[in-house]
């Protein structure tokens, strides 16, 4: 299914909205100063349906390296490829900043999660027994241009 999202970088006046978005997530939720932390340090791109923020992707970097922070969909939007394009996007502002390798970690049990970073040509490269209270994280990996 192809919908109309835009997608851009998030700005400090994204801050509550992300936030409202942030608290649909599952697991962990952020807190506001450190959305706004991120939003200053990190790499955030937003995705936007209708003039509402429907997704956010956080990424951090360090020299040519970038780990995935975040990734989070509206649960009403889920299932429509928002996430899929949101790492798209983050891909191609990371490569901008010639970033080659990127990391992420993910529960074990979180199956839809990790079936989509594999077809985004992520690779499972080891795991953390427990690493979530009590759940296992895979640690993926993608590097470009290889």
């Amino acid at each position: 299914m192809s919908v109309n999202v835009i997608f851009r970088m998030a700005t400090i006046d994204d801050v509550e909205q992300v936030k409202q978005i942030d608290c649909s997530y599952d697991y962990e939720q952020y807190s506001k100063e450190m959305i706004r932390s991120s939003i200053l340090n990190d790499v955030n791109i937003l995705a936007i349906l209708d003039d509402v923020i429907v997704g956010y992707v956080s990424a951090s970097i360090v020299l040519d390296e970038a780990e995935l922070l975040k990734i989070v969909v509206a649960k009403e939007c889920r299932g429509m490829g928002i996430g899929k394009r949101l790492i798209q996007q983050l891909f191609e502002v990371l490569k901008v900043k010639n970033v080659t390798t990127v990391f992420l970690e993910v529960r074990k049990s979180n199956v839809v999660a990790k079936q989509m970073y594999l077809q985004l040509g992520f690779q499972k490269i080891f795991e953390r027994k427990e690493y979530y209270d009590g759940d296992d994280a895979e640690v993926f990996k993608i590097e470009f241009g290889k």
